[in-house]
């Protein structure tokens, strides 16, 4: 929205056109409204959106990105869930005739993801079906799971999100398309045990720039270190508790990771700790990403199952009893 040429584009208001960027930042500071807020989104701007479908596209290709993204509305409630799913389906399809046709050089080196944001609750829904035929019939190189409203500690909820990802694998075998399905919003550990049900890989959100600490649960805090990554516990540890973690090593951080090794203690870390922290859980994620990849798909639940097994993360154990057969291969 920021974007000149995007946040410009004008709408319909009650005294005359308005730039969209100040309809959307009036709808989202409104208090009150007689009507739920996802409907009142879908009214104001569903007729709009079809506009940025082109300048998206051109600046992602402008970006130099390996994948364009096409158009989409998240998912967000069975009351309008319909007209989510209707407006979605447009939008890729639309996404996508319009590279083929309109950036035809850029799509000779670029694929295209069709994306798919649903809040978590609706994969117990009946309309299950409708986001996996949503997913499968199109032409898109890869698919993105935009994960909304998620938390991985709810069990049920986990458990119907990864039965949605076999399935979809599963049809999209049986009609012998390898399409890779990508994850995004999701935690890491989630995303190991979800690429044992057919998913090809997960996008960990970084919500502030390195050097910042937010704690979204206590927004006046001054608190400013934030949680360390423990690559053994699979934990994520305050300053405080990490202190008491690594007393019987004189503080030595946990990994040999190239942001723990430029220090000998944690101690020496802590004047920038939230860059230090961000940095290790980066290089350490890569880590064990790497070893993931050369693990055979055949028994990835398996060495899993020993990683997690020795940690402080055994509530992910049942979802590593599963593996689906063609994954990752």
């Amino acid at each position: 929205m920021n974007n000149e040429t995007l946040g410009d584009i004008t709408v319909p208001g009650v005294m005359g056109p308005v730039p969209l960027r100040r309809a959307v930042e009036a709808a989202i500071g409104e208090i009150e409204s007689p009507i739920p807020k996802a409907q009142n989104y879908a009214n104001r701007f569903y007729a709009h959106i079809d506009r940025f479908t082109y300048g998206i596209e051109k600046f992602q290709i402008d970006s130099d990105a390996d994948i364009i993204v096409g158009s989409y509305v998240p998912i967000t409630t069975t009351s309008i869930a319909d007209r989510q799913i209707d407006k979605t389906r447009k939008l890729l399809r639309d996404s996508s005739l319009m590279l083929d046709r309109i950036f035809t050089g850029a799509r000779k080196t670029k694929d295209f993801m069709a994306m798919i944001a649903a809040n978590a609750r609706i994969f117990d829904t009946e309309y299950t079906e409708d986001i996996l035929d949503l997913a499968i019939r199109n032409s898109a190189d890869h698919i993105g799971i935009k994960l909304l409203n998620f938390n991985d500690k709810d069990t049920a909820r986990t458990a119907s999100v990864l039965r949605f990802i076999t399935t979809l694998r599963k049809r999209l075998d049986e009609l012998r398309k390898p399409t890779p399905i990508h994850l995004f919003n999701v935690m890491s550990e989630f995303a190991y045990a979800a690429f044992c049900h057919g998913a090809y890989s997960g996008a960990v959100p970084i919500a502030t720039l390195p050097d910042l600490h937010f704690d979204p649960n206590n927004q006046p805090s001054p608190e400013i270190k934030g949680r360390y990554y423990h690559p053994i516990d699979m934990s994520y540890d305050t300053y405080e508790e990490l202190s008491v973690k690594t007393n019987a090593q004189d503080f030595a951080p946990p990994c040999d990771c190239p942001s723990c090794a430029s220090c000998q203690t944690i101690m020496q870390a802590l004047p920038r700790w939230a860059a230090f922290r961000k940095e290790h859980f980066l290089f350490r994620k890569s880590e064990e990403m790497i070893e993931i990849r050369k693990t055979s798909a055949r028994n990835l639940n398996v060495k899993l199952q020993d990683k997690f097994a020795r940690s402080q993360a055994t509530s992910y154990l049942p979802y590593l009893e599963y593996m689906y057969p063609y994954v990752l291969e």
